[in-house]
């Protein structure tokens, strides 16, 4: 197999893996991707979805660069959407985030679904700078000054800049059905044990099918099977 098929084959995978992991939805939405004719490389774009306050309020456009020599070069991720934030410039026409701290453990291995969650999870967490380079010195000042106020700014900034947040019951659905186990068994192993099988499940959820997802009704069902399966064996946790 050529250099260039294998490229391709690995490409084909990693956007199935954006476009169908219900993990990866819950933190990021795929939009579409190409070769872009200016850069004369494959492009990928979609939306980062932080999880924390106030980010998790909009969304935020990126384009992810793909040269013909992945997986062996890390991908280019660029931030076209403004986030007031200390890992981002201050600068709202070209919003850039660095991102060489994260390059150097780029292995060939590694997923571009993991690149991604790793600049979801700098947005989220703000405190931790050590993860990230600054580059909004002013920003990060007033978060450890004053939080009320740097939430206040971003929550402005956020509504003014950030992109709709996709419709959130089309994304994670691994992660809507675990939380409605979370609620309803308390992570209680003997509850997990008399779950029923996923035949009457089917059965069961056909009946209420109109009144929800269909996607988010056969993730549920496969969630069940998932905790069953892994109770006998006592390794769930509420973290996984």
């Amino acid at each position: 197999m050529s250099a260039y098929s294998m490229f391709l084959k690995r490409l084909a995978s990693e956007l199935k893996d954006l476009t169908e992991n219900p993990e990866v939805q819950s933190y990021f939405q795929y939009e579409n991707s190409g070769n872009d004719e200016e850069l004369k490389q494959f492009c990928i774009f979609g939306y980062l979805l932080p999880r924390t306050e106030p980010y998790k309020y909009g969304s935020y456009k990126v384009r992810i660069i793909v040269s013909s020599e992945f997986p062996f070069k890390t991908p280019s991720v660029q931030l076209l959407t403004y986030i007031y934030h200390p890992a981002v410039n201050d600068d709202v026409s070209k919003p850039y985030f660095c991102t060489a701290c994260d390059c150097s453990e780029w292995m060939p291995s590694f997923r571009i679904s993991r690149l991604i969650k790793y600049f979801v999870n700098v947005i989220d967490q703000p405190e931790a700078n050590k993860t990230y380079c600054l580059m909004n010195a002013k920003a990060k000042e007033l978060f450890d000054q004053n939080r009320a106020e740097y939430i206040e700014k971003a929550l402005a900034m956020v509504q003014k800049y950030s992109c709709p947040r996709p419709n959130q019951s089309t994304i994670s659905l691994k992660f809507a059905a675990k939380q409605m186990i979370r609620k309803e068994l308390h992570f209680d192993l003997k509850k997990f044990s008399q779950l029923p099988e996923q035949g009457f499940l089917r059965n069961t959820f056909r009946v209420i099918s109109h009144e929800r997802n269909a996607e988010y009704v056969i993730a549920t069902i496969e969630y069940y099977s998932l905790v069953q399966f892994l109770s006998k064996f006592k390794t769930f946790d509420e973290t996984v």
